[in-house]
């Protein structure tokens, strides 16, 4: 059954008002659950993390807890990979900010950076000939990274499989 069939029989049935509510509500219901990126948390980033092999630490102490609700670093061989949930978005873009400058202050000519952003999403990235620096937002969440540049595809795997 198809989405055109079910809508020549919602037309043409005398029930079309009910199934066509029906119809809208089951949509709304199938889209909103695929809304909450459900691996933007901390169980998520730990569970994910550890399967590759990293160490999880919470580490919510070195951070003022009127800003950040949860802060967790994960470390493998000689890097870490910081993730914070924030408590407000606000909260997440200005640390974003503050990092995403940063990382530009220490760009030279040839290096190379990326950048995007939206309201909901940011992405920065700096690599220079020693070092990978990456700066990442979703929501109130933010992944924070400083590594040797020999580590940069490990940490683009990870990253990536963290929805980042």
């Amino acid at each position: 059954l198809t989405i055109y069939s079910l809508c020549i029989i919602i037309h043409s049935h005398k029930w079309g008002v009910i199934l066509k509510k029906l119809l809208i509500l089951f949509c709304t219901v199938i889209m909103l659950s695929g809304c909450d990126n459900k691996k933007n948390n901390v169980e998520s980033f730990t569970n994910i993390m550890t399967k590759n092999k990293y160490k999880v630490y919470d580490v919510i102490k070195q951070y003022d807890k009127e800003l950040v609700k949860s802060a967790r670093i994960a470390t493998k061989d000689n890097y870490q990979v910081e993730f914070l949930i924030f408590k407000s978005v606000d909260s997440a873009k200005n640390s974003f900010s503050v990092n995403r400058s940063y990382f530009k202050e220490l760009k030279k000519k040839d290096d190379v950076e990326t950048s995007l952003s939206n309201d909901k999403y940011s992405k920065y990235t700096l690599t220079t000939k020693d070092t990978f620096y990456l700066v990442s937002r979703i929501d109130a969440t933010l992944i924070y990274i400083t590594v040797d540049g020999s580590y940069k595809k490990d940490v683009l795997k990870v990253i990536k499989s963290l929805g980042y």
